[in-house]
């Protein structure tokens, strides 16, 4: 730089002293970065259901492609989203590009409560639409395209709406009968039988009986009706069939969940509900699994 001091005034032809350059330059960048793309959004905690957000999934992870363009070294990365009828909006916290994501990718967390979040809390049914936006070191930013993927928010849980069987009750179920109950749900389930067998308990020992009996899931995932199958046996008894109890349907290493991945809720009626086995349709499932006594005769002289 140039200083000049004015010994005679303004006008005065003054001293002149040339300082020393600075060590700091100024890097003139006003150029906006590649348009970036999502690659993916994957969500965090089983069941993982593509493209869905169920109750218990706890974060989601996105992947953003990085462009191969070294003034991106030192920029960040910041998330948008909006509900279908809303605008894009900054979700979550901005992550830093380091060299190694140059012409990679870099992935970004949106916790729930970042995702619950968007547009003032989400709604079940909302359906969220992501882009992703970039930031060179200089500060320059670009919006990229959307995301072809959306995130449908999912977090009913299935429940049982009632118990029955579509089964005659005019007559009696013995020994080597079989009766199919029907568990109806409030939405369409999947079951999945790898890891075991769902089951739901009888209430079968009622006297003269003695033996309760678990009737074993045999058809209906994907409908709201799933039948489970019992077959009598000895010593099962009830007049007026029903279940054990309200927790008498049973996972048994196997699962029950909607579309969307969401567990359902295995809580059965009550006893007494007007939605039990026992009292639905007014349907009395008499199962008798119980022998006669063998009559005895003296000999006659």
């Amino acid at each position: 730089g140039l200083l000049e001091d004015y010994a005679d005034g303004p006008g005065g032809t003054g001293n002149q002293t040339v300082g020393t350059g600075s060590g700091t330059t100024l890097t003139v960048d006003q150029t906006d970065p590649a348009s970036t793309t999502i690659a993916s959004i994957t969500t965090v905690t089983e069941p993982i259901v593509a493209a869905k957000w169920n109750s218990s999934n706890t974060a989601a992870t996105v992947v953003v492609n990085i462009a191969n363009d070294a003034t991106l070294n030192g920029g960040k990365v910041q998330i948008y989203a909006k509900k279908a009828s809303g605008s894009y909006e900054a979700v979550g916290n901005s992550s830093a590009i380091a060299g190694g994501n140059i012409n990679g990718t870099l992935s970004i967390t949106l916790t729930d409560a970042h995702i619950e979040g968007v547009d003032s809390g989400v709604a079940e049914g909302d359906v969220l639409s992501f882009k992703a936006k970039v930031y060179d070191a200089a500060g320059n930013s670009t919006l990229g395209a959307e995301f072809g993927t959306t995130l449908t928010i999912d977090q009913q849980v299935p429940t049982i709406s009632y118990v029955t069987s579509d089964a005659s009750d005019a007559n009696p179920f013995g020994i080597g009968d079989s009766l199919a109950v029907k568990v109806v749900f409030s939405e369409n389930v999947n079951v999945v039988v790898s890891g075991g067998t769902p089951h739901l308990t009888l209430d079968l020992n009622n006297s003269p009986g003695s033996a309760n009996g678990n009737a074993l899931y045999q058809s209906g995932s994907t409908t709201k009706n799933l039948i489970f199958k019992y077959g009598v046996v000895a010593n099962n008894y009830s007049s007026d069939t029903n279940y054990e109890s309200t927790s008498s349907l049973e996972l048994n290493g196997g699962t029950i969940r909607d579309a969307a991945g969401n567990n359902a809720t295995l809580t059965l009626k009550g006893l007494s509900d007007n939605n039990s086995l026992a009292n639905y349709g007014s349907k009395n499932f008499w199962i008798d699994g119980v022998a006669p006594a063998d009559d005895q005769v003296e000999d006659v002289l």
